[in-house]
């Protein structure tokens, strides 16, 4: 098994932004990636067209619109590189070290709006972070600018406002404040979003609309605020592997407040198994080894917020072996079985 070299440099983090020599422009997942590797996925590629988004002298198409797993995948098989990755055990998309020209970071470009101001949306963004800072009481040093803004390819008329806050308890305390300085989320926004995650989660909209957290609702100036919570600490790529199993769908109980929850992908420790429901198989073997589950991974947004308040919780996903802890895991967002997760 091959593994990253621990270190106490910054690494890649989740939500950086990274260029290549072709000036296609990727996203970061998470802080673990392989060695010479970047686990990342295109989201804008250089084009002779005009567009919202330009960045200095060129135009940009978005091509991942929506983000999930199987269209990221979609996304990466015709824009990018995509491969099997032995420890994640799925098709992964990656961006060999040696092809980036420009690496990006959300703090970095928070640093630079604390001293210039150039327009409308990067003055919304420092705002938006003011205002979390002294909400919540976390540093401002702790809060990140990622999306189209990292990138100064965004548009005064249509570009959203992308937070990052970094570490674990700066992420538990953002969760769990009342960001009441905030303008409320539009109602038409909130509605298409609830539509479109319906469709690609194959979920009732009532259902989804209950799974969406407070941070996730609310706005600038009529201007949409999101916030993505990011690992302060660099992950060691190859300490365990992933081999899917089959499906099942549980009852748990897992120990609300895991800052760990709430990062991507998210990930909770499952304190007790309640009750198999479902396995894809009848074997008794797939039962008994539901029923030691210990860890429940989640690479679809939506549901980080569930397993961060915790409590009793019905889930659905693919049932992995951990190796070499010969433990198990669920994972809930893959392309092949959405899953969910549902307060019971």
């Amino acid at each position: 098994m091959i593994y990253s070299k621990p270190s106490d440099e910054r690494g890649f983090r989740d939500h950086d932004l990274l260029i290549d020599k072709q000036g296609r422009i990727y996203v970061v997942v998470g802080n673990t990636h392989p060695p010479g590797q970047v686990i990342a996925y295109v989201k804008y590629v250089p084009t002779g067209k005009v567009t919202q988004w330009k960045r200095f002298n060129t135009y940009y198409e978005r091509v991942l619109k929506h983000y999930n797993v199987k269209l990221m995948r979609e996304a990466s098989q015709k824009h990018g590189v995509i491969e099997k990755d032995p420890i994640i055990g799925a098709p992964t998309p990656k961006l060999p070290v040696s092809l980036i020209s420009e690496w990006l970071t959300p703090e970095t470009r928070m640093a630079e709006l604390l001293r210039i101001i150039n327009d409308k949306v990067e003055e919304d963004a420092l705002s938006a972070a003011a205002i979390v800072a002294d909400t919540s009481g976390i540093n401002l040093s702790k809060v990140g600018v990622t999306g189209s803004v990292l990138a100064k390819m965004h548009s005064t008329t249509f570009s959203d406002v992308n937070l990052v806050i970094y570490g674990c308890r700066e992420a538990i305390t953002v969760a769990t404040t009342h960001l009441r300085k905030f303008d409320e989320l539009p109602r038409n926004v909130f509605e298409a979003r609830i539509l479109r995650k319906s469709r690609l989660l194959s979920l009732p909209p009532k259902i989804v609309a209950s799974l969406y957290p407070p941070y996730a609702r609310i706005a600038i100036k009529d201007r949409p605020v999101g916030i993505t919570f990011v690992n302060d600490m660099r992950g060691r790529y190859g300490e365990e592997a992933f081999q899917p199993i089959g499906t099942a769908e549980v009852e748990v109980y897992i120990e609300p407040w895991q800052c760990s929850a709430l990062f991507y992908p998210g990930s909770a420790t499952i304190s007790a198994v309640i009750n198999v429901c479902k396995v894809s198989s009848n074997s008794v073997d797939h039962v008994e080894l539901a029923k030691n589950l210990n860890l429940v991974i989640t690479y679809e947004g939506l549901f980080n917020y569930t397993l961060f308040r915790g409590g009793r919780l019905r889930l659905r996903g693919v049932l992995e072996r951990v190796i070499p802890t010969g433990t198990f895991a669920l994972l809930l967002g893959g392309a092949e079985e959405p899953g969910y997760a549902l307060p019971v």
